[in-house]
Order: structure tokens, then C-alpha cells, then sequence
């Protein structure tokens, strides 16, 4: 007669595969796959828009705009204003800044979102991510409403409207939930680093 102990049960190795496959997304829900495709497509797309606009930017510095005008229509009166180099190379700078900004945010939550997807989220990279995806988007919040400002009061007055400070509550909001995920990230990481250490 001759005892057999289970190595399985004294090493407490599982009986099932792990859920999180340890290669790609294979297993993982249709939302799951929906949602990092959109990300890249939109990764995709912003870097295409931002190179697209770079390059109107550089014809812009040689393009003759001396033919050229807008029509401010203010409801009330319409009336023709010259088309200036100064106007246009702004707003193709700010556009160009604004859609780069956005492919920083969109490339950073690509990166995150792997990580969920490897079932290993709580990274120390990723506290870094989310503050760098919060800084990003509070500068495109800020370019963006300070060049509307800039081109509404300055160089077109009267072609768009001002903005007001009530439209920065919202992306506030956004860029505060951001940098507080930050920090829960950053105590997941910290609880897993400590439950590491005590196995």
C-alpha cells in the first residue's frame, strides 16, 4: 500500500486556466474588442489629421493669400474681410497643436487599455499615463478656448462667437476624474505591491 498526495491541492495550483489570456485579447467580450478598435481607429485618425494639417501649414507660409477673403455674417449685416496670413497660420498652428494633443491622450489609452485587457492594470507605468492623458487634456481644453477667444476678439471680429467660461466646466470635470483615477491607480498598485510582499 503506498500513500499519493495531490500536488495539485499542497501547491494550490487552480484547476481552471486563468480567465486573463496571458497573449492578445482572445477570450475577451465584444465590448472589450469594440472599444480598443475604436481607440486605435481614433488613434489612427487623429495622427492623419495632424499630419494633414502640419502639412497646410507649411503651404500656408508660401501660399499667395492676397485674393482671398471671409464673409462675417452676424445675422444683422454681412460684410467681407481679408483673409490675413497671421489668421491663417494660427488657426492651422492651434488645429495642428489641438489634433496632436489628442493623438498624445488617444496613444496613452491604448497603451492603459493593453494592460486591462492583460489583466494587469494596477502598473506603476500606468499612474504615469493617466496624469500625462490629464495633463494633455487640459491643454487641449485651453488651446481651444483661448484660440476661439483670440480669433473671435482679435484677428476676426465677428466671424465666430466668444467663448464662455461655463464651457470649461464640463472638460474640468473630465480632467479632474482623470488625475482621480490616477491616484486609485496608484493605491491599487501600492495594495498590490504590499500583497506581493507579505506571500
Amino acid at each position: 500500500m503506498g500513500l499519493k498526495l495531490s500536488t495539485k491541492r499542497l501547491t494550490g495550483t487552480p484547476r481552471h486556466p486563468p480567465l486573463v489570456p496571458a497573449t492578445g485579447i482572445s477570450g475577451w467580450s465584444l465590448p472589450a474588442r469594440l472599444l480598443r478598435i475604436i481607440i486605435d481607429t481614433a488613434f489612427m485618425a487623429t495622427v492623419c489629421l495632424t499630419v494633414l494639417f502640419a502639412i497646410v501649414f507649411v503651404v500656408s507660409i508660401f501660399l499667395p493669400l492676397n485674393s482671398f477673403s471671409i464673409t462675417i455674417d452676424n445675422g444683422a449685416n454681412a460684410r467681407q474681410m481679408p483673409l490675413t496670413r497671421t489668421l491663417v497660420l494660427f488657426v492651422m498652428a492651434v488645429v495642428t497643436t489641438y489634433f496632436g494633443g489628442t493623438a498624445t491622450i488617444l496613444h496613452y489609452l491604448r497603451l492603459l487599455f493593453r494592460t486591462l485587457l492583460a489583466g494587469d492594470p494596477f502598473q506603476p507605468a500606468n499612474i504615469l499615463r493617466l496624469r500625462l492623458i490629464g495633463g494633455a487634456l487640459a491643454f487641449v481644453t485651453l488651446l481651444g478656448w483661448g484660440a476661439r477667444y483670440m480669433v473671435a476678439e482679435k484677428l476676426a471680429v465677428g466671424a465666430i462667437e466668444s467663448p464662455g467660461i461655463g464651457e470649461l466646466i464640463t472638460p474640468a470635470f473630465a480632467i479632474i476624474i482623470t488625475f482621480t483615477l490616477a491616484e486609485l491607480f496608484r493605491e491599487g498598485a501600492r495594495l498590490r505591491r504590499e500583497t506581493e510582499l507579505t506571500i
